[in-house]
């Protein structure tokens, strides 16, 4: 019976490190935390704290990614307007994006399109409220207030993932076959 009782209780302890690992919470620490006082104190911590910042602002993120992704393949209006900043590269698009989600009124596409067209390259970073980080093997990366990185006007969420790009990149360059 007692070897019943420790394997339900370490089951428990892995349900509760796999709940705060869903919360962005360390897996591991809130295992140990329910092993040494109980699974119920630590889902009652838990669900008390509730979900971390960074996982919180990662679901509003991809949320404006799934939003700015449904505009860019069916609204008509929003692709007229990518279309016609196309040729200002992608600084001009991640720009129009960040303007376009500030505002939120379709009236104001072509004042926005106007003013993104006539714009620099590094006027176009500031206005989609980017600031210059550092060059990763020759790309300039610049980076946003919830500390997105951006290359070629994609975003990133960490260091690595730019690294990893940057040299996915390169390596196509030199066969020729960039993206």
């Amino acid at each position: 019976m007692i070897i019943v009782g420790i394997f339900v209780w370490l089951i428990l302890c892995f349900v509760i490190g796999a709940a705060a690992s869903n919360r962005g919470r360390s897996g591991f620490g809130w295992f140990f935390l329910a092993f040494l006082l109980s699974p119920l104190i630590a889902a009652i911590l838990l669900i008390l704290l509730g979900p971390s910042r960074e996982s919180t602002q990662l679901v509003s993120i991809e949320k404006d990614d799934d939003r700015w992704n449904n505009l860019v393949n069916f609204d008509p209006d929003i692709i007229a307007a990518i279309e016609a900043l196309r040729p200002n590269g992608d600084a001009a698009i991640l720009a129009f994006r960040t303007i376009y989600q500030d505002v939120g009124d379709k009236s104001a596409i072509p004042n926005i399109v106007s003013r993104i067209q006539n714009a620099s390259f590094e006027d176009c970073m500031a206005l989609a409220k980017l600031a210059y980080n550092s060059k990763v093997e020759g790309a300039s990366v610049y980076v946003d207030s919830d500390r997105n990185f951006y290359v070629d006007g994609r975003r990133f969420r960490s260091d690595s993932e730019v690294r990893s790009y940057v040299r996915t990149q390169r390596k196509a360059q030199r066969l020729g076959t960039a993206t």
